[in-house]
């Protein structure tokens, strides 16, 4: 079977090729969005620690950025498409810090604090 297209005759597999192509062209640009996201948050995050004094090279072990997830009314979880910012500090490895944009604003803020399995006291916290 073939399609019409403005006088010319297009088979189902330029079609389907076609498609497959705006598809991929789709996927391409979300990933590349996502990744664009997640280096702006991290890139904020950075600075935002060293306006608070901190060294990247001296004081910060890790940063690495992770999916906030939401649990709806029926307690399923939900993707938000929003990310924050996880950071390990040198002086305090089992801890993590998490930061992300205040709402509705560009403006970075810690958000929680977890200490991972110690009982080692939290000194970053802002």
């Amino acid at each position: 079977m073939e399609l019409q297209n403005r006088g010319g005759i297009i088979s189902k597999k330029k079609g389907f090729i076609g498609a497959f192509i705006v598809i991929l062209i789709i996927f391409g640009f979300r990933s590349f969005s996502l990744h664009q996201e997640q280096s702006q948050i991290k890139n904020d995050t950075l600075m935002h620690l060293e306006n608070q004094g901190y060294d990247e090279e001296t004081d910060i072990k890790e940063i690495y950025i992770v999916e906030i997830l939401e649990k709806d009314e029926n307690d399923e979880i939900e993707h938000t498409e929003k990310y924050e910012a996880v950071v390990h500090f040198q002086d305090e490895p089992s801890n993590a810090y998490f930061y992300r944009y205040k709402k509705s604003t560009n403006e970075i803020i810690q958000t929680d604090s977890i200490n991972e399995g110690t009982s080692q006291a939290l000194k970053h916290i802002e």
